[in-house]
């Protein structure tokens, strides 16, 4: 059974880029991957997707063998076919191993969704209870406030169900800055989504949705309680302010920001 020892792939994918003259970020351009995905390579952390290893070979010089078993062959030296295909399974093993791993981390923040869910309804129900009676309470000056789980919820059930995990290869090969899927469509100008920045931006997406369902019914309430004492035209411009900066600028400052970073 062939085994890949990771640190010393990294060192050896190190080696060979120096050799190059490629810097991290350089050599990232050149496979459409982030600088980050490299240094995670060249520290150990992880190696290459099985479909990388062909192109990342030959911008540093080696085969494919070479570069998996990290050493350089001799002029005459062959590689039988049966360990060639040892080293391909084992790549296929780790990567699908990390893709397991993803597998689990989406899973938890289903998870997390869900609860948060759960809590903001029984959270907002306890809130009408308690404020149903209260006559003195304008519903259109409290209604507000409710678009804050109710983004949350709508954002939440794609990002943690529906969106794709990883953007379409011409992302990469392009500068797009609109991304459409299905029903749900973004476009922020200035920014352009890819593969390195699209991981960020999804899972800043599934926390806010988890965020907003918790605190959305907090601000409910509050807005409810001061309804009681307050004017209503004033009760209403102060909550759908508050409503509106939550929602904007909560979320896309975060988006555009990652982005930007990680772009």
């Amino acid at each position: 059974m062939f085994e890949i020892d990771k640190k010393e792939f990294g060192c050896f994918l190190a080696e060979l880029r120096k050799e190059k003259g490629f810097t991290q970020k350089e050599l990232a351009e050149k496979l459409f991957v982030s600088d980050k995905a490299v240094s995670k390579w060249e520290t150990g952390g992880s190696i290459p997707d099985v479909a990388l290893l062909m192109p990342l070979s030959k911008l540093l010089g080696v085969t494919v063998p070479e570069l998996l078993e990290c050493r350089r062959y001799q002029a005459t030296e062959t590689i039988a076919p049966e360990r060639a295909d040892a080293m391909m399974s084992t790549v296929i093993q780790l990567t699908d191993e990390e893709r397991t791993a993803a597998e689990k981390a989406r899973k938890k923040i289903q998870s997390w969704f869900i609860g948060a869910a759960v809590v903001s309804l029984v959270a907002c129900l306890l809130n009408y209870q308690y404020f149903s009676q209260v006559r003195s309470i304008n519903p259109m000056a409290v209604a507000m406030p409710l678009m804050i789980p109710l983004f949350g919820l709508i954002f939440g059930i794609y990002a943690c169900f529906g969106a794709k995990e990883k953007l379409p290869s011409y992302f990469d090969e392009n500068k797009i800055s609109a991304y459409s899927d299905g029903v749900f469509r973004m476009n922020i100008p200035g920014v352009h989504f890819n593969n390195s920045n699209w991981k960020h931006i999804l899972g800043w997406m599934r926390i806010w949705s988890v965020l907003m369902l918790l605190v959305g019914p907090v601000v409910w309430f509050v807005a409810c309680w001061f309804s009681q004492s307050m004017d209503r035209t004033v009760v209403y411009g102060a909550s759908s302010g508050v409503t509106a900066a939550v929602l904007v600028v909560s979320i896309f400052l975060p988006i555009y920001v990652l982005a930007k970073k990680y772009e």
